[in-house]
């Protein structure tokens, strides 16, 4: 180091020993501690500023020189201490249980929600409630299920809701909750202590109410809740053809009869002829002397007459005419004796063939009794199995967090005109709900309307005559002749007029069009209308297209066309509902295709398109021509009730293109054909119905197209 470091260093080891002999002075009352550092340790309240001890801080005050008179001050710096680990939260989640989907009676089927209406809603025989529940109940079921993640080790979980403790001490709890949101608070204990929580989440109970109304497209015509057993339907379907061997057999007996009898009766007239025949003959050849009969001599010619009428056409000796007469007499005797023996025979075999013919009646309908299977509503023909029926299933089952509530009330022949009225289908739907809103209002009408059976069954008619055949032997038979062409609809009418069913198109032609003459919408038409016509005036109607703008007559109503009806069924919806259902949530679909195969084309007239199967025929008695006027007819429909969702703001859901291949010649035919309908549905016919399979189908495309609406 150099001479001008050392002087450096030194000039600053001075100047800091002045800085610390300054330091050291001042003034007595502002003097510091000799000390250069002090430290305490005080315990500080949260909040009083003071130095009262506080949990876990620790402050230490520490003396530094202030460069002033007042020598040093405290300066107080802070230390945290570990803070303690926080109780963790709990996980929450909730479940609703299921109310559509269930049978809650155990009677086999699934139930409907009915305020105690059970009659109304359910099979008549299903006990006293009919196995339905309430509309709108006091509480929902919710479970509530704190289990997953619970705190380890935890011996009680505490459960308030809604301000309000409950007792329990499990992870999970049911209770009932009203509608609407509700607060869960959840905390866990160990040996009394508390180890998580507690947690507070906010929860939504949620039933989401559906009504169904509608005609046999919608209630589940054809898809009985019970099938019928397949080895049940065989054994019925041989006790058919007995009972209809059965019957042939005892019409072949009374006709035998009829013949016997009048063999018998002429036999009778010819002995009776006879025996006044030999009569005029013993008058005209024999006389009595002295007591004694004698030949006459006298009068022969008169007494070759009298032989004539014998047919004894000459006697050589007189004295042999008793052997003559007695001979033509006896063989007189004879025919008429044969032919009252041949009609004692017959009338017991008529005798037996009717007692046959009632056992195998009976047969039929016991074997009948065990195949044909139940609908939920027999009256009604509805099932579970509907289609708007399904959609609410799958709804339920979608979302544990929600609940469905379905109020079922389509009924089987049903027009829009069975939807208006205090005791009708919206009104009832109105009465039974309360004050409840209804989140879906599914509706599906409009064929009856405008009378499709009808129109398929005069389709069918003027295709082939019905003229009077002999009865079928059996049913395969029969359905084979009838399937392929070779059997009128007369004959096949023969075949179900006893199997409760009736003829399949003269009895459908005629009965509707008595409906409509009655009804006064066709007052002034001949029987023989045409299917276009009535299909035109139907649609159109005769009534002013605005009707339900005003007041209108129930008689009004059965004469407006399909689109006045839907306007009437929207004001009565507004009507009964109020605010209850917005437009949005009335949903209305299209029918499903009838008259196209496997490929989209459309069916064949008459033609199956399985060639090893001669009863999948689509519609018998069909030409090209009307069953593209039957394709048009549901086309036309559908675009109606297109149209009216339009107006209303309902909700529309296209169902006709997605089966566009599964018509009632389709291999995979979703409509039900003339031999499916007729042996494998209870009730009446569910000729051109959704099948099964049909049913599925709509039930998935209601499902997916409400979704949105739904929360």
């Amino acid at each position: 180091m150099n001479d001008h470091g050392a002087s450096r260093w030194l000039l600053a080891a001075l100047v800091l020993v002045a800085l610390l002999a300054t330091g050291c002075g001042g003034d007595d009352d502002g003097a510091a501690s000799a000390t250069t550092e002090a430290s305490t340790t005080t315990t500080a309240s949260s909040g009083d500023g003071g130095g009262t001890p506080s949990d876990g801080a620790t402050s230490t005050a520490t003396a530094t020189p202030d460069g002033g008179n007042n020598g040093g001050t405290a300066t107080p710096t802070s230390t945290p201490t570990e803070e303690p680990t926080p109780l963790p939260d709990l996980a929450l989640d909730w479940s609703m249980a299921p109310r559509y989907g269930v049978d809650h009676n155990g009677d086999g089927f699934i139930d409907y929600a009915c305020n105690g209406g059970g009659a109304i809603f359910t099979r008549p025989n299903h006990g006293d409630d009919g196995g339905c529940y309430e509309i709108d109940p006091n509480g929902f079921t919710v479970t509530l299920d704190a289990c997953d993640g619970a705190a380890e080790g935890a011996d009680r979980i505490g459960w308030r809701v809604d301000g309000e403790d409950l007792e329990g001490a499990d992870c999970t709890m049911s209770l009932e909750l009203a509608e609407g949101t509700h607060e869960v608070t959840i905390s866990a204990e160990a040996g009394g202590e508390l180890v998580a929580g507690p947690t507070t989440r906010t929860i939504e109970v949620d039933d989401i109410l559906i009504v169904v109304v509608g005609d046999s497209w919608t209630v589940g015509t054809g898809a009985a809740d019970i099938p019928g057993d397949s080895d049940a339907y065989d054994a019925w379907i041989r006790a058919v053809g007995d009972w209809l061997d059965a019957q042939a057999a005892q019409q072949r007996a009374q006709r035998a009869l009829d013949d016997a009898v009048r063999a018998a009766r002429d036999a009778t007239i010819i002995f009776d002829e006879a025996d006044k025949a030999v009569d005029d003959a013993y008058d005209d050849c024999y006389t009595t002397f002295l007591g004694r009969r004698v030949v006459k001599v006298s009068g022969l010619t008169k007494c070759l007459a009298a032989l004539g009428d014998l047919g004894v056409a000459f006697i050589e000796d007189l004295t042999k005419l008793d052997d003559r007469i007695d001979d033509a007499l006896s063989d007189a005797r004879r025919a008429r004796d044969r032919a009252v023996a041949a009609e004692a025979n017959a009338r017991r075999a008529a005798t037996e063939a009717v007692n046959a013919l009632e056992a195998a009646n009976e047969a039929r309908r016991l074997a009948e009794g065990v195949s044909a299977g139940a609908y939920q509503h027999d009256d009604c023909a509805r099932s579970a199995k509907a289609g708007p029926a399904q959609a609410a299933r799958r709804i339920e089952d979608a979302d544990p967090r929600t609940s469905v509530t379905l109020v079922h009330l389509s009924c089987s022949g049903a027009q829009v005109t069975d939807l208006i009225g205090e005791n009708d289908q919206l009104g009832l739907a109105a009465a039974v709900t309360g004050d409840r809103t209804v989140d879906l209002l599914l509706m599906g009408f409009g064929g009856n309307d405008v009378q499709l059976n009808t129109i398929l069954g005069d389709l069918c008619v003027r295709q082939k005559e019905c003229g009077s055949l002999a009865p079928p032997s059996n049913v395969s038979g029969t359905m084979s002749a009838f399937c392929t062409g070779s059997a009128t609809i007369a004959e096949f009418s023969l075949l179900l007029q006893d199997l409760n069913v009736g003829d399949v198109c003269a009895g459908l032609y005629n009965d509707a069009i008595a409906d409509l003459k009655e009804s006064g919408v066709m007052a002034d038409a001949p029987i023989d209308t045409s299917a276009r016509a009535w299909f035109e005036e139907l649609l159109a109607g005769t009534v002013p297209r605005d009707l339900c703008a005003s007041k209108y007559s129930a008689e009004d109503l059965h004469r407006a066309g399909l689109a006045t009806r839907f306007d009437c069924a929207a004001a009565e919806i507004e009507d009964r509902f109020k605010d209850r259902v917005a437009p949005e949530h009335v949903v209305v679909w299209e029918y499903i295709d009838v008259v196209h195969g496997s490929g989209g084309g459309m069916c064949p007239p008459g033609i199956p398109e399985s060639s090893g199967n001669a009863s999948a025929r689509s519609l018998p008695g069909f030409s090209a021509a009307e069953l593209e006027f039957a394709s048009n007819v549901f086309d036309t429909v559908n675009g109606e009730i297109r149209e009216a969702a339009t107006r209303h703001g309902w909700t529309f859901v296209a169902t006709n293109a997605g089966s566009r291949q599964h018509g009632m010649c389709a291999n995979d035919n979703w409509i039900a054909r003339f031999d499916q309908s007729m042996f494998k549905a209870p009730g009446a016919s569910t000729i051109a119905h959704p099948t099964l399979s049909g049913m599925n189908y709509l039930g998935r495309a209601l499902a997916d197209g409400v979704g949105r609406l739904l929360p």
